[in-house]
């Protein structure tokens, strides 16, 4: 829970004692933070070069002859690339991805209004989400880690006859390795210390910044080392190697919470400084609420931020099967080949030991061929076996084929089975439904930072907020805007935003069947309970029924509400909810229209005065 107060609203002006203990801070930390770094990014760099293929035995590693070849097998590829397909389906065969939901009844229009801002943002493409949430997935499954980054920006683009202004939250993934915590600190972004977005900038990109951000740049110098993680990265892809390459400055971007003038009352601040010389480039109070990141992990590791990928998960397992499978090829090559004895006189040669070769011997025995290896099939059962360890290892192998059943099994039970069977899921899954619903609660705080900096007199001619009526119409729009300037709730107080997807085996086929058990069973008995409930209080059959009757029907609502919560499917479990004055209308409609009915048929003038049909019958 938090409680927001207005602040002076002053800029910060820094003295020179707090700008020599505030680089004094970041330069000592971020010592501390990349020293427990480096451990870390060696992980990271084996699991690119074990999803590439690339082996990390050095070139004069043990062969058992000249040119035998190695061959790196890539398991963790395997089970990657069969988790990421799997997540990015279940993300994304539902429409829409993401739900808004209200959480208290006062905002049950505005969630309504927002969810269709949010279906606008991800559907159009303007907020990145689609190709942020892929890009991101293959961080989450590869590293074990996925950071997302939400700024609010704004570009201007002219051309000889337009001029194009896009303006928006943009997500973005940022590589784990230039992403830095406190040392030992938790995933918990918003509470760390500080958290720095590492980039790197050209001389002319750093005038630029000066220019238009006012950026002290005087002391700012450039490195010659790069990220060794980057470099793998770029090797993978064959980017890396050749050409003239510019020694960039490091600039880190760091939000930090810092005691300036040490009376215990921690500001809260995003810095701009040079991370090789330690130089202060700007320093100003932090302009978000909430600081733009969002961290997940495939797997958590307790009190860690980091999280473990897959290729962590089955590096033992890749470096076992890698060194079976290797060893069977040579060994075949040896068996299909041979080596020979004979006199010393025949054939003078070097001690290498290779097919084909000639071992010469003193006792005039005429050349003889000699068997270098056997045939032995036990290689490829342990390979096999292995290799069966490290899906388990992971769970992909009951997520690709859970389980075989008999072809009399119910729909119902055999999707309670896929289930049961990935279970193994649960966890890693979850985070990435926490990641993408965070990510675009990022996206509608970026919106209202800029929503709450605009007068009311001035909207006609603020350009977001005659974008967002263009979008939703003048009266949604209003619920949206006016939510969003409300100081009294917090937007995340207000709505919470969800992907449909809640586990593995969510898929087309289970929704089809939810909605059937929707509509046929929980729907019904509500209606039928609601309309005795009518009856009640229309007629009621003792004194003090009526009063019954609507505590029985606000415990029923209450229940029916939970009851639909539980179907993702649902965006507004409050609007399904029936009212009693409704039901009554229909019912004294119904009366008045079986009477209207019963009088014509038996020849009654009708009540506004026309004739009656011809035969006295309702024609």
């Amino acid at each position: 829970m938090r409680i927001i107060a207005a602040g002076t609203g002053s800029a910060l002006k820094l003295t020179n004692d707090q700008r020599t203990r505030l680089k004094g801070f970041l330069v000592n930390d971020h010592k501390k933070a990349l020293d427990e770094h480096f451990g870390r990014v060696n992980t990271w760099r084996q699991a690119i070069r074990s999803y590439q293929g690339d082996s990390d035995e050095p070139d004069n590693h043990w062969r058992p002859f000249a040119g035998a070849p190695r061959v790196q097998i890539t398991v963790a590829a395997e089970i990657q690339d069969t988790v990421v397909s799997q997540v990015e389906d279940l993300i994304f065969q539902v429409h829409p991805p993401l739900t808004v939901r209200p959480r208290k009844d006062d905002y049950d229009d505005a969630a309504a209004a927002v969810q269709e801002l949010v279906d606008h943002g991800v559907d159009s493409g303007f907020w990145n989400f689609e190709q942020g949430v892929k890009r991101g997935t293959i961080d989450w499954a590869q590293l074990g880690t996925v950071i997302g980054y939400v700024p609010f920006t704004k570009t201007v683009r002219v051309t000889d006859v337009r001029k194009v202004v896009t303006m928006g939250p943009h997500i973005s993934v940022v590589a784990p390795e230039h992403f830095i915590l406190p040392a030992g600190a938790d995933k918990d972004i918003q509470q760390a210390k500080f958290c720095t977005m590492r980039t790197f900038m050209s001389k002319n990109e750093l005038k630029l910044r000066k220019a238009i951000n006012k950026w002290v740049i005087d002391d700012a110098a450039g490195s010659d080392q790069d990220s060794m993680v980057t470099k793998d990265r770029k090797s993978a892809a064959g980017l890396g190697g050749g050409g003239y390459t510019e020694n960039k400055v490091t600039v880190g971007q760091t939000w930090c919470y810092f005691d300036l003038n040490g009376d215990g009352i921690e500001a809260d601040l995003k810095v701009t400084w040079n991370m090789l010389t330690g130089g202060i480039m700007k320093a100003a109070y932090n302009d978000t609420n909430w600081r733009p990141f969002v961290l997940e992990c495939y797997q958590d590791r307790g009190h860690v931020y980091a999280g473990v990928g897959v290729p962590e998960m089955v590096m033992g397992y890749e470096k076992a099967v890698t060194e079976i499978i290797n060893n069977h090829i040579w060994n075949m090559e040896l068996s299909n080949t041979k080596a020979y004895t004979g006199p010393s006189e025949a054939m003078q040669e070097v001690t290498d030991m290779y097919p084909g070769k000639y071992l010469p011997n003193d006792t005039n025995q005429p050349v003889t061929p000699l068997d270098m290896g056997q045939v032995n099939a036990s290689a490829v059962q342990a390979a096999t076996m292995i290799l069966s360890m490290a899906r388990e290892r992971v769970g992909v192998q009951s997520l690709s084929a859970p389980m075989k059943s008999a072809s009399r099994t119910p729909g119902i039970s055999m999707l309670s089975m896929l289930q049961q069977a990935n279970r193994r899921f649960t966890h890693p899954f979850n985070n990435m439904r926490n990641f993408c619903g965070q990510l675009v609660m990022q996206c509608l705080y970026r919106i209202q930072e800029e929503v709450r900096g605009v007068d009311r007199d001035d909207f006609d001619d603020d350009p977001l907020i005659q974008k967002i009526i263009s979008i939703l119409g003048e009266e949604k729009a209003m619920l949206v805007i006016n939510l969003m300037k409300q100081s009294e709730v917090e937007l995340s107080d207000a709505l919470d935003i969800q992907l449909v997807v809640s586990s593995v085996s969510v898929n087309r086929e289970s929704d089809r069947q939810s909605l059937v058990q929707l509509t046929t069973q929980v729907v019904p008995l509500y209606w039928n309970a609601k309309k005795e409930l009518a009856q009640f209080l229309a007629m009621p059959p003792f004194h003090g029924a009526d009063k019954v009757a609507e505590n029985a029907n606000t415990v029923l609502d209450k229940l029916f509400v939970k009851v639909i919560k539980t179907f993702d499917q649902v965006s507004d479990s409050r609007a399904m909810i029936i009212s009693l004055d409704d039901i009554k209308m229909a019912q004294q409609a119904d009366q008045m229209m079986g009477q209207l009915q019963q009088g014509q048929a038996q020849g009654a003038p009708p009540q506004n005065g026309a004739a009656p049909p011809q035969g006295g019958i309702l024609q």
